[in-house]
């Protein structure tokens, strides 16, 4: 038993031995990957570790798990769409004599759900929690549940422990965090709930140095807004121009307006941003509270995006209130006409935590206020308002089929392969046939036959 080891190196000075899992997502359609990239908080985690303790990473994603694996402690960070996943892990660890700690934003948002399946949770960030759950593992004194009252600084904050992660099972393991946090609060977006309202900074010192020991000269940035902060992100992107990186990252349209930024984008060797459009509807964007988009003129922006050698990953989303079945062909429309480089478009999905889902639940138009337990996020899990919950299902599937098509396919990736870098145009094409792969593996069936019509 994991507690009886416990007493054992305790006594006999033995090595405390850490297993963190990063599980699956429960996919029942087997819908491939576009990217392999590794789960870095958990890299971030053993960086909080003590050098005593033996930790180890398990990524179900590129590796099965081994439940014989010796482990005093493990560890499991959970989202919403991995948690029945991450459960069925917790609870055949824990049937094995080995406590389960769970982290992340699911068991923030659903402790007493979570709490069913774990010893501990840790709620929030891990920063000055992590120590005081392992000394009080160490001590036989583990409690329920471990939270800050504030929000940690990100200021001398480790880098991760990249070297844990198996580098050839990924793109790449250069992931790179430079704050936490977004400046807005669409109501279907939980990052205000998991990092609090505003944005956190580390310091550009500490993100230079922490590239510079990156191999290779490739890296993603994973804030969820890289302009977050205007004056930091000038800082940051003069300071990246020296080392010749070639990176991407996600950032709101809102860049486009600023040409002082959109040089330094481009001197700073920014391939690609991910950005969250969500919809053409000006009327959909003023009800999730995407503020920042509305005087946006999406064709100018994509335009100056490109003109300065950026390619654009527009993410959009169907089954707004707004939305009734013209919305597909507009959307197609739009990404003919927009030129745009890669669409990925989702289902609007109420994730607990976020104003969308409290709002929907209120209204009582969700189909299980616990919807994650039997459905995936391409399930319609709400009752849409013009149109049933099959049209916008088999609306979804047909315009990622129509957009995915050979031909839109190789038009997009070939039509703007003059404004972008080898390195973009690789990265363009490997994305755009991920997404038509996944286009092609959606079943017609896409509607879960436990759903009940409403």
């Amino acid at each position: 038993m994991a507690w009886q080891r416990l007493d054992a190196f305790d006594k006999k000075g033995l090595t405390m031995k850490i297993e963190l899992i990063s599980p699956s997502l429960r996919d029942r359609r087997n819908i491939g990957k576009v990217f392999y990239l590794p789960q870095m908080a958990l890299a971030l985690l053993a960086s909080l570790t003590p050098p005593d303790i033996d930790i180890s990473i398990t990524d179900e994603l590129v590796q099965p798990i081994d439940f014989d694996k010796e482990a005093d402690l493990v560890g499991i960070t959970v989202n919403t769409e991995t948690a029945v996943r991450a459960y069925e892990v917790a609870d055949e660890f824990r049937s094995r004599g080995v406590p389960v700690v769970l982290g992340g934003i699911h068991p923030k948002v659903a402790q007493n759900e979570a709490i069913q399946h774990a010893n501990a949770l840790v709620l929030g960030e891990a920063e000055g929690i992590w120590t005081q759950l392992l000394e009080d593992f160490r001590n036989g004194s583990l409690k329920t549940f471990y939270r800050s009252d504030m929000f940690p600084s990100l200021e001398n904050s480790p880098p991760p422990r990249r070297e844990i992660f198996q580098r050839n099972k990924y793109d790449t393991i250069n992931l790179v965090q430079t704050s936490r946090g977004c400046p807005y609060a669409c109501h279907f977006c939980s990052v205000s709930t998991l990092y609090g309202e505003g944005v956190r900074l580390r310091s550009v010192d500490d993100v230079i140095a922490e590239i510079k020991t990156l191999k290779g000269n490739k890296l993603f940035f994973v804030d969820d807004n890289i302009v977050g902060r205007t004056g930091y992100a000038k800082q940051l992107f003069t300071r990246l121009i020296p080392l010749k990186m070639k990176w991407v990252g996600q950032a709101s349209v809102t860049v486009a307006n600023k040409e002082e930024m959109l040089k330094l984008l481009h001197k700073s060797g920014c391939q690609g941003l991910f950005v969250g459009f969500e919809t053409t509807s000006i009327d959909s964007l003023k009800q999730v509270g995407k503020i920042q988009n509305v005087n946006n003129n999406y064709f100018e922006s994509i335009k100056k995006l490109h003109d300065n050698g950026i390619l654009l990953l527009g993410s959009f989303i169907v089954g707004f209130d707004s939305d009734d079945k013209s919305c597909f062909e507009r959307l197609l429309e739009f990404a003919v006409k927009s030129k745009i480089d890669i669409v990925n478009l989702c289902i609007l999905t109420p994730y607990p935590g976020t104003a969308l889902y409290e709002k929907m639940k209120e209204e009582k138009r969700l189909i299980d206020d616990k919807w994650w337990l039997k459905y995936d996020a391409n399930d319609v899990v709400y009752k849409p308002k013009l149109m049933t919950r099959e049209e916008l299902c088999q609306g979804w599937i047909w315009t990622i089929r129509e957009l995915y098509k050979l031909c839109p396919t190789l038009r997009r990736c070939i039509g703007g392969s003059g404004r972008r870098s080898l390195f973009g145009n690789i990265l363009n094409w490997k994305v755009n046939m991920g997404f038509r792969m996944n286009a092609y593996a959606v079943p017609e069936e896409s509607i879960n036959p436990l759903t009940t019509t409403l």
